[in-house]
């Protein structure tokens, strides 16, 4: 009786937060009412500066680029309230899931490119964390891509497979929670976990064990020692190919090992923090309402161990990726996807020829898509099956198939799970859920410098330009795609968002010039945005090609002191640095010499507002003028670079006067 009730029990709820939407959407009105009434405003007052016109064009075109700027904003806050427009809340029951027996085979893609950057130890600890999932241990695959093909990872990872042997059984044994050894014998983390246990001396001395163990694996992990095998799924990718997709040659490399029906994705340092994620996710894969045919992922949201309590560069992506309206998109890690979606099996009706054009000249693989998901014991591969997994890894295997267009992840873009899950999944009508439990399922590594985030932000600026340009754009509404209008509006939103820096930058400068020269405006921030879509648009007209630059996660003693102090590290490039000195230096000289002429020509009436607003940046841009002057650190900004931006920021404040001052 227990157990009809229970399968007839959904595995998963979705709750709408109605008053979370009434909320927004009432924002929403009121926010456009807003808008509407300061559009009338610049149109009226347009009108009335060409009635007045006395011969000079200078604050018409000002006034016209700061329209121009409020109406992109107002374009792109648009298409950002569909975000809110239905928001949801996910509730799942994997107790109710059937036997362990019954539950199907999942593959993990874990990929890794430099050890310099991607420490072996984290990665390591990655791979014995997704190897410690509560999840049937047959049925579990753990597949681990080195695109550089280093030494110190095959050897890291024998030393992972041989640790596992203790790890894993207690945490079997004693339910440990969090997989990642690291993170559990780590003060701050198992101390939560043993409270909950009753007091037992084997315990206690298992973890001693385990705690030894650990130290003796760290060692061994350090020493970098050159084993020349690995008992783990490892692939040894081809160092200086132009082509760097490795999540789907993980995919061809699996489909002709194990060939589970799922799988999960994550980041080298992306560590599994709760074991139950790899259930949580089967209660909607293997619910009967939303495991259909059309559901493709589970996607769970990006959380990170090392950000301070003060996350001076915001790096908790508080932005989450909202679900509600057919799921949330892809977002590059901790997300469980069925294989099929991003591979699918071929037609018996189909000509040999065309199906190697979709997926290459394998027959294994091409065997295997069509006798289904068989679970295989493959601990002892024959050696005609290592060749064919070799050649399917190879570079070439791609050339002249319909890989990153037809099959697999999408290619053509730095932000390949932007473009898979906007193309390849929610356009073709396949559908996601995103959720998110208290304690969060992964953890990672967070940027913690200033020279990273923007390496990052380019990166992500520079991909996401690339699809809005591209022939797939998300801001041509296609009546023959399967996505509402509504998440249309959401990928338009993603992919249009490194334009933020264009009226950003007009806010930055142009008031500041209006400020010296009587002209009453009113200024705004600036980003590193524009970076990032520079590059794009030169690889659109073809001076660039896409490239991938990994975030640096090795850890620098001086820089992680700055960061738990709140200070900003500004050891960066002079072209990323050097904007926000010239900004803030423009703005400084605005706010003086403009106060300076209210106080003595008694016009506070007319520029209150803006000299007000023009504080206001001064104050919030202590941290760039503090490094420029005062700090002594090695966080703070060189002299050289101060005074060449400060110089080119006082050749244009003279320029603009001139071209702008009215007659």
């Amino acid at each position: 009786m227990e157990a009809a009730s229970g399968a007839s029990q959904p595995l998963n709820l979705c709750h709408v937060q109605t008053k979370a939407c009434i909320l927004n959407r009432a924002h929403a009105l009121l926010h456009s009412l807003a808008l509407l009434y300061l559009i009338h405003f610049r149109l009226s007052h347009l009108i009335f500066l060409l009635a007045q016109h006395d011969g000079t064009a200078a604050p018409i075109i000002l006034w016209l680029l700061i329209f121009s700027a409020e109406l992109l904003l107002s374009f792109m806050w648009l298409q950002g309230t569909a975000f809110g427009w239905r928001p949801v809340r996910r509730t799942v029951f994997p107790e109710r899931l059937p036997g362990e027996e019954e539950l199907p085979a999942i593959d993990v893609f874990i990929c890794t490119t430099d050890p310099e950057k991607e420490p072996t130890l984290g990665v390591m600890n990655t791979v014995l964390s997704a190897m410690a999932l509560d999840y049937p241990p047959q049925k579990l695959n753990v597949y681990v891509s080195d695109d550089g093909g280093f030494s110190e990872t095959l050897s890291g990872l024998r030393e992972a497979a041989k640790f596992a042997k203790t790890w894993i059984p207690f945490c079997r044994t004693y339910g440990i929670t969090c997989g990642c050894p690291q993170a559990y014998l780590s003060e701050a983390d198992h101390s939560d976990q043993e409270d909950q246990l009753p007091p037992d001396n084997l315990f206690i001395e298992e973890r001693r064990k385990i705690q030894e163990g650990y130290d003796l694996f760290k060692a061994n992990i350090l020493k970098g020692r050159d084993n020349k095998s690995s008992s783990l799924l490892y692939h040894d990718g081809e160092a200086g190919t132009s082509k760097d997709h490795k999540s789907s040659i993980e995919l061809r490399v699996s489909g002709t090992m194990s060939n589970s029906p799922y799988i999960l994705v994550l980041d080298c340092d992306m560590y599994c923090n709760d074991r139950s994620s790899a259930k949580q996710s089967m209660c909607f894969h293997l619910d009967p309402k939303t495991s259909q045919s059309s559901f493709a992922f589970v996607q769970f949201p990006q959380r990170f161990h090392n950000i301070s309590k003060n996350d001076i560069y915001d790096s908790h992506l508080r932005s989450t990726f909202n679900d509600g309206l057919r799921g949330p998109i892809l977002s590059g890690t901790g997300f469980y996807i069925k294989r099929e979606a991003l591979c699918n099996s071929p037609s018996f009706s189909q000509d040999i020829s065309e199906v190697r054009t979709l997926y290459g000249r394998s027959n294994v693989f091409i065997t295997k898509l069509n006798q289904g998901y068989k679970l295989d014991d493959f601990t002892s591969l024959p050696w005609s099956l290592q060749d064919e997994a070799r050649s399917l890894a190879s570079c070439t295997y791609e050339e002249e198939t319909k890989w990153g267009q037809e099959v697999g992840f999408m290619y053509g873009s730095v932000v390949e799970d932007f473009f898979t899950s906007l193309h390849r999944l929610h356009r073709q009508g396949w559908t996601s859920a995103y959720l998110d439990p208290p304690r969060p399922q992964f953890l990672g590594n967070g940027v913690t410098s200033l020279n990273d985030l923007l390496v990052q932000g380019t990166r992500w600026s520079s991909g996401l330009i690339d699809v809005a340009l591209s022939k797939y754009t998300p801001l041509k509404y296609d009546t023959s795609s399967k996505m509402s209008l509504l998440q249309t509006m959401c990928y338009s939103l993603l992919a249009l968002f490194p334009l933020y820096c264009l009226p950003l930058w007009c806010f930055a400068t142009i008031p500041q010039l209006c400020l010296l020269n009587d002209i009453a405006l009113y200024p705004k921030a600036v980003t590193c945005h524009l970076y990032g879509t520079l590059d794009a648009v030169l690889k659109k007209i073809g001076y660039r090609e896409a490239s991938f630059m990994p975030t640096n996660k090795a850890l620098d003693e001086e820089q992680v002191k700055l960061y738990h102090a709140g200070k900003f590290n500004f050891q960066a490039s002079d072209m990323l640095v050097g904007p926000l000195v010239f900004v803030v230096t423009l703005n400084v000289i605005s706010l003086v010499f403009g106060s300076a002429r209210a106080f003595f020509f008694n016009d506070w009436d007319r520029m209150f507002i803006q000299i007000c607003m023009s504080f206001y940046v001064t104050i919030m841009s202590w941290p760039v003028i503090e490094a420029m002057l005062i700090r002594k650190d090695k966080g703070r900004i060189g002299f050289e670079v101060t005074l060449k931006w400060a110089g080119l920021c006082l050749g244009v404040l003279l320029l603009g006067s001139v071209l702008i001052r009215p007659v």
